[in-house]
């Protein structure tokens, strides 16, 4: 997969502030509760365990949602995460879910900010 040979390249250096994970709400579907919703980020590891990379709030007024992971791309090319084997998103804690239904669009991007 070329995304896994780009990440373990050691000829990129990862912008941890500028490599986000963006995904676009589908207003006509989702309704967000008025205290908003949680979702994760989660890598599963080479053991099957879930490994939380990022969490985020997201509110009624949303339309995208905007995940930095620019020091996970860094740990994955550094070994200190298992080997990358795709994301999950998942809700968040269960007071924090409350009935809200998130809808995504199928234009989800992967921006990255890179040097040689």
């Amino acid at each position: 997969d070329s995304l896994n040979e780009f990440i373990y390249s050691e000829n990129f250096i990862f912008s941890h502030e500028y490599s986000n994970l963006v995904f676009f709400i589908d207003k006509t579907k989702s309704h967000i509760d008025d205290n908003g919703m949680q979702i994760l980020i989660i890598h599963t590891s080479e053991n099957n365990s879930d490994q939380l990379l990022a969490s985020k709030m997201i509110f009624g007024e949303s339309d995208s949602v905007q995940i930095n992971i620019g020091q996970h791309l860094r740990a994955f090319q550094a070994d200190t995460l298992d080997t990358y084997n795709g994301f999950k998103i998942m809700y968040g804690s269960s007071n924090l879910y409350n009935y809200s239904k998130l809808y995504f669009l199928d234009n989800a991007r992967l921006d990255i900010m890179y040097t040689k």
